[in-house]
C-alpha cells in the first residue's frame, strides 16, 4: 500500500494527505456533508451561512480523524504482514519436526487430542 503523501484527494483537494484505507474509509461520509447546503429551502437568512460553516467544519473533522488513522492502519498492515510470515515458519518448523521424529509426533497428537476430549466434555 502506497502511503506517501498526497496532494488533493477526494475529501478536501490541496489537503495533503496519505492515499489509502483510511481515504477509502472516509470518502462515503463525504456525500451526505455535500448535500446538506442543497436539501436547505432557498429562503432568505443565515441558515445557508450555518449549514456551510457546519459542512466545512464536518470535513475538517473527518479530516483530523484520517489523518490520526492513517499511522495506525499502516502499523496493523506491517503486523498482519509479520504474523502471517511467523505463522508460515511455524508451519515449516513443524513439517521438519514431524519429518525427523514421526512416532514422537504421533503420541503428541494422541496425548492433545486425549486432552482436548477431555476438556470439551
Amino acid at each position: 500500500m502506497d502511503n506517501s503523501p498526497v496532494t488533493g484527494n477526494q475529501l478536501n483537494p490541496g489537503t495533503p494527505r496519505p492515499n489509502g484505507f483510511v481515504d477509502h474509509a472516509a470518502v462515503p461520509m463525504q456525500g451526505p456533508v455535500n448535500n446538506l447546503p442543497a436539501t436547505t429551502s432557498g429562503g432568505s437568512g443565515a441558515a445557508p451561512a450555518v449549514v456551510a460553516r457546519v459542512a466545512g467544519v464536518a470535513h475538517q473533522t473527518v479530516d483530523k480523524v484520517a489523518e490520526a488513522a492513517a499511522p495506525t492502519a499502516q502499523w496493523l498492515s506491517g503486523k498482519t504482514e509479520a504474523l502471517a510470515v511467523s505463522g508460515r515458519n511455524a508451519v515449516a518448523d513443524a513439517r521438519v519436526y514431524v519429518t525427523a521424529n514421526p512416532w514422537q509426533s504421533v503420541g503428541v497428537a494422541v496425548v492433545a487430542g486425549f486432552l482436548l476430549g477431555r476438556l470439551a466434555r
